[in-house]
């Protein structure tokens, strides 16, 4: 994974990842960034899907 689009929903924060240490973002619909490999396990999925 070299970039995700991450769009929060349901009982989300202001961030992603376990309890929103990932990525922090305040008040944006969907925002873009670029991820370790081991970073997106955080995000539930395996990093070479």
């Amino acid at each position: 994974v070299k970039q995700v689009n991450v769009r929060p929903v349901g009982s989300t924060h202001s961030g992603c990842g376990v309890d929103g240490e990932l990525l922090q973002a305040e008040g944006q619909p969907e925002w873009q960034c670029s991820l370790l490999p081991v970073q997106g396990r955080l995000l539930g999925r395996h990093p070479r899907t």
